[in-house]
This record gives structure tokens, sequence and C-alpha cells, in this order.
């Protein structure tokens, strides 16, 4: 009985908080200019599909990329700035 009470008040509280949400006034958006949707088509990785995507970010094979990437270049600023120090020692 108890359980049947708290389901029934938590309802209460989510009905008043969708009907607090649908009492406010429509905001007058415009909706997107085509320029807009093709750019945000763009952004994506020529020639990767949308799943392809989604599959590489979930099993972390995006995060891996990256990592490889940033250690490539630390690797490249490290032996710059070696070259920098040996250039001055000489």
């Amino acid at each position: 009985m108890k359980r049947m009470k708290r389901i029934g008040g938590a309802a209460q509280v989510l009905f008043a908080a969708l009907l607090a949400a649908g009492c406010s006034e429509k905001s007058e958006r415009s909706p997107p200019s085509p320029a807009a949707t093709n750019a945000a088509v763009t952004n994506m990785p020529a020639g990767k599909s949308t799943m392809q995507t989604f599959i590489e970010g979930a099993t972390g094979k995006t995060a891996v990329d990256a990592e490889r990437a940033a250690q490539d270049k630390i690797r490249k600023i490290s032996a710059e700035h070696n070259k920098d120090l040996d250039e001055v020692q000489q």
C-alpha cells in the first residue's frame, strides 16, 4: 500500500512538471536554413556512413585514433625541442 502511494505521488509530480512545461509561450523559431543543414552534413568525414561513425565511437576507435595523433604530435614537438637544444649547446 505504501508503494502505491509513493508511485501515485511521483506520478502527480511528473504530471505537474509536464503541465507547467506545456504552459509556456511558444517561441517563434524559423526552421534551419538549407545551408546550415548542408553544413552539418558536410562535417561528417568523407566515405564514412553514420553507422560506421557510430560504431567507431562506441568501440573506442575514435579515441584511440585521437590518442595516436596526439602522441605523434608530441613526438614531433619533442624532436623539434631536442633539435633546438642541440643547436644551443653547440
